[in-house]
């Protein structure tokens, strides 16, 4: 990694070395940007970056103009896969060129880290994800996901299947739901993005992941069901992603 300069010139630095507070003016603005274009409060996730770069445990990088941080990227890895949990640069300093210094940055870092064989990422505030230049495009694939949007009043719900039981969500039913999970996902596109749902153990961490962490939201077992006849036919989990 480069060292902090006072030059002008971008410098990207191991986000360990930095002072929390030089990332607090990021932190602030891209939790503005998810709220006002995603609809998303970014702050339990915005919390959790601010408590492990302060602990100096958090993989990534930082980019500074001089003195000022003006964005940062973390990952962490798990098993043979990296991933890439977010990646920001301020909006009056977001370019290609700039948010490529980061992620090509950390994409190094991967690729020298001992088992990696694999790289996720769902990069939410990206400037033209899909019609840019990325690093080592030849080896990336990238899929353009859709987030719908309905007023709760709007909603007219659609009769139940006869013969079907609905239950509310239970944590004793985690194992049955991640064998439905893999089941149901086998050939689809999402397990080429999200290597979790092609098998039962990893669908198991998914299911750990989004009940237990606040990275997708915060979990409402009252919203979440389960639908049998004999055996569990299918699920439905829900997440609340902002108070308001």
């Amino acid at each position: 990694m480069a060292a902090l300069s006072d030059a002008p010139i971008p410098q990207v630095v191991d986000l360990r070395r930095i002072r929390v507070a030089d990332l607090e003016p990021v932190l602030q603005e891209e939790g503005e940007r998810w709220a006002r274009e995603l609809h998303w409060d970014f702050g339990p996730a915005g919390d959790l970056v601010r408590r492990f770069a302060g602990m100096r445990a958090l993989n990534g990088c930082a980019l500074y103009e001089g003195s000022v941080c003006i964005g940062y990227g973390y990952y962490v890895t798990e098993d043979h896969k990296g991933l890439i949990g977010d990646l920001y640069v301020r909006r009056a300093r977001q370019t290609v060129e700039y948010e490529n210094l980061l992620l090509g940055s950390m994409l190094e870092e991967l690729f020298r880290t001992p088992h990696i064989r694999r790289v996720e990422s769902q990069l939410m505030l990206l400037d033209s994800p899909l019609d840019r230049p990325m690093p080592l495009r030849e080896r990336m694939e990238s899929f353009r996901r859709f987030y719908l949007e309905i007023d709760l009043e709007q909603i007219r719900l659609a009769p139940r299947a006869n013969g079907l039981r609905y239950l509310t969500w239970d944590e004793r039913r985690q194992e049955e739901t991640a064998q439905l999970i893999a089941e149901a996902y086998r050939g689809h596109v999402d397990g080429r993005i999200n290597d979790q749902y092609r098998s039962t153990a990893g669908a198991r961490r998914f299911l750990i992941n989004i009940i237990q962490y606040p990275g997708c939201g915060h979990f409402l077992r009252e919203a979440s069901y389960a639908a049998y006849d004999e055996d569990l036919v299918g699920v439905s989990l829900a997440s609340a992603v902002a108070p308001w």
